[in-house]
């Protein structure tokens, strides 16, 4: 009994558990906010008081009450449907410093910001070109910078010219922001192919024959009774 508190208070005080304590701290309050944001976005009614409307008077429907109505009126009212990318990219920046692939990063935070910046506004742009505006959406679906951003774009490249333009921007500023590769995605997704591939291959084996050898123990019985036959 009093080894297992020796040994559970040495691993309290190992320093690898004390490092990673602040990154479990990071991912655990990065986890929250991104919840907390995706649930105010989610719920959002227009009928609640926010920035761009007083309400109608009736109780909060927001899940996370009268702030998380007006803070998700804000977003909305901004950037549309872009504002959903906003709780995913708060988790995936825990992840990020869970990791500890923060620290040491060539790219300065400036930069990572302007890209960030230049992504939301970049799909806002896209959102308010190419997808219908609800009647829940307290702007347009690309929210008042992604419908001035697309206006004054369509007016100098036209709608292709424009839609080329923010697609570039988008892919070129997420892994930026985001710090990821697009190589790096590729290869993965050839990884998986390749190994589900070879999965399936192990399946087929381990059932008894292969697809092939399958059709040609078919087909050996009809090509005996035809040559029976003649």
């Amino acid at each position: 009994m009093f080894k297992s508190k020796t040994h559970a208070t040495d691993e309290t005080a190992d320093p690898t558990w004390l490092e990673r304590l602040p990154g479990e701290a990071a991912l655990l309050s990065c986890a929250a906010l991104a919840l907390f944001l995706l649930g105010m976005l989610i719920s959002y009614s227009p009928n609640d008081p926010g920035w761009s409307s007083s309400g109608t008077g009736e109780p909060v429907r927001n899940l996370m009450g009268a702030v998380g109505a007006w803070i998700a009126n804000v977003l909305l009212s901004l950037f549309g449907y872009g504002a959903f990318l906003l709780p995913w990219a708060v988790l995936w920046l825990g992840i990020r410093i869970f990791r500890g692939r923060t620290s040491g990063h060539p790219l300065p935070r400036s930069l990572r910001l302007m890209c960030w910046i230049a992504a939301f506004a970049s799909f806002a742009a896209l959102s308010a070109m190419h997808v219908g505006s609800p009647d829940w959406m307290p702007q347009r679906s690309g929210g008042i910078t992604g419908q001035a951003l697309a206006d004054v774009l369509a007016g100098a490249l036209h709608m292709v010219g424009a839609t080329l333009l923010l697609l570039t921007v988008l892919l070129v500023t997420l892994p930026v922001a985001l710090q990821f590769s697009w190589l790096g995605v590729l290869d993965r997704l050839g990884g998986w192919i390749l190994s589900a591939r070879l999965r399936y291959q192990q399946r087929q084996t381990e059932h008894g024959q292969s697809p092939a050898t399958e059709i040609s123990a078919r087909s050996e019985p009809q090509q005996r009774g035809r040559a029976d036959r003649d």
